[in-house]
């Protein structure tokens, strides 16, 4: 049995019902509905009968950092929980910017446990994504509860769509792990991430630009605090470009390992393992001739799998200098592969959908990759 919590703050009523989930975590009820999770924390949503549902954020122990990281967040108290925490009870008398903080508590372990409310609305970025609503007015009900919630004094430190609740009271902040102490770089910090995170959710600059001008106040309403604003955003999206471009060659959403013997590389998941082995199969047979020719260039196959139009490419090294050039810079394929995840791609770039390398004595000596194929190449 699990050692009982010990409460920093909470009533009677939450401590006992927090207590018998806690108690009974691994049977995991009906009531209990897990809405994330990742090595540091998992959020879940407990419901309670003829009551309001509760927000429970359990932040565990970091046991994925080193000790001296660890101590020097406690000793200058920028845990996740805690920012959380303070930044919660700051705004705890604005209802109307930021759940109410209900209970705090420690497992025996040293874990966390942060509930709060529960708030059942739609984010921005869903409803940027799913409708297509009114983005004028959202720009200006955001822009002044990013305001009013400035003027508190807190700054988000992760403001994007996903962590604005679109209430019937108007816009709602969740997710203060980052938040802190408003001061003059933080607000523009605050405002350059939202305006960037927009800009990828495809929202127009004229209602990007009208939303920080409504969470600015007047004074800082001039063109220097726009032009530094954008400099910052342009910096986030630079940032996030090499983010995705580096995390492509990894597992991860969308991707998974190819399960080839002749071969190591990836695939995103909207083509099949089968449908793959077939378009390479199919290339190899087409192009046989020209496989037993050296050759440096390219060769292209155009295939046909379950009516799919695909378009396969392969590139061999037959000589120690270029497969050592190409082991060192990276292949063709792995390249490709990391041009299509660009979130900011060249127009006409095809859409990589897998690609696989083979090695020998750790060099480069061959790369195919798969590509779709449009209209106009099918042509």
């Amino acid at each position: 049995m699990k050692q009982p919590l010990l409460w920093i703050h909470g009533d009677d009523s939450l401590r006992t019902h927090i207590n018998e989930w806690w108690r009974n975590d691994d049977t995991q009820p009906s009531h209990l509905h897990v809405i994330a999770r990742s090595k540091h924390r998992r959020v879940l949503r407990l419901d309670r009968p003829h009551d309001q549902s509760l927000l429970v954020k359990h932040f565990e122990s970091s046991r994925h950092q080193t000790p001296l990281v660890n101590l020097i967040k406690r000793l200058l108290k920028r845990e996740p929980w805690r920012r959380e925490w303070r930044s919660l009870r700051t705004l705890r008398n604005s209802t109307s910017l930021a759940p109410k903080p209900l209970g705090l508590a420690r497992t025996s372990t040293g874990d966390v446990l942060l509930v709060s409310q529960f708030i059942h609305a739609p984010s921005l970025g869903s409803q940027l994504a799913e409708a297509k609503p009114d983005t004028h007015q959202l720009a200006s009900d955001c822009g002044g509860a990013i305001f009013n919630l400035h003027e508190a004094g807190v700054a988000h430190g992760d403001l994007h769509p996903g962590n604005i609740l679109l209430t019937p009271s108007g816009p709602l902040f969740i997710d203060f792990q980052r938040g802190q102490k408003l001061r003059y770089r933080r607000r523009i910090s605050d405002l350059a991430r939202l305006d960037f995170s927009l800009e990828l959710e495809g929202l127009p600059h004229e209602e990007r630009k009208e939303l920080i001008s409504r969470a600015l106040p007047h004074p800082l309403m001039t063109p220097e605090h726009d032009s530094l604003i954008q400099k910052k955003s342009r910096q986030l999206a630079r940032q996030h470009q090499r983010t995705r471009i580096r995390q492509s060659v990894r597992v991860g959403h969308g991707r998974e390992p190819l399960d080839s013997k002749s071969g190591r590389g990836l695939r995103r998941t909207d083509l099949t393992q089968s449908d793959m082995q077939s378009a390479f199969k199919s290339h190899l047979a087409s192009s046989a001739d020209k496989r037993k020719a050296h050759f440096l260039n390219p060769i292209t196959t155009s295939v046909t799998v379950n009516g799919r139009a695909l378009r396969i490419h392969e590139q061999r090294l037959t000589n120690l200098r270029s497969r050592l050039h190409m082991t060192i810079v990276g292949s063709p394929a792995r390249r490709a592969w990391k041009a299509s995840h660009d979130p900011c791609p060249s127009e006409g770039h095809p859409r990589v959908l897998a690609f696989r390398e083979q090695h020998r004595h750790g060099l480069l000596i061959s790369c195919e990759w798969i590509t779709e194929s449009s209209r106009s190449d099918s042509s």
